[in-house]
């Protein structure tokens, strides 16, 4: 389940796009690691 977060972290920029629809689908501690991984992100493409 931890595919989530990893592709987010490992793709190109474009591809993580195609995996947010993913992501939302997850659930539990995954909702948190999306703001997780968007606050990262944010951090590194900007």
């Amino acid at each position: 389940m931890n595919i989530c977060c990893y592709c987010v972290f490992f793709d190109d920029y474009c591809i993580m796009f195609k995996w947010k629809f993913i992501i939302y689908q997850c659930v539990g501690l995954f909702f948190y690691f999306l703001f997780f991984c968007d606050i990262f992100l944010m951090s590194v493409f900007l």
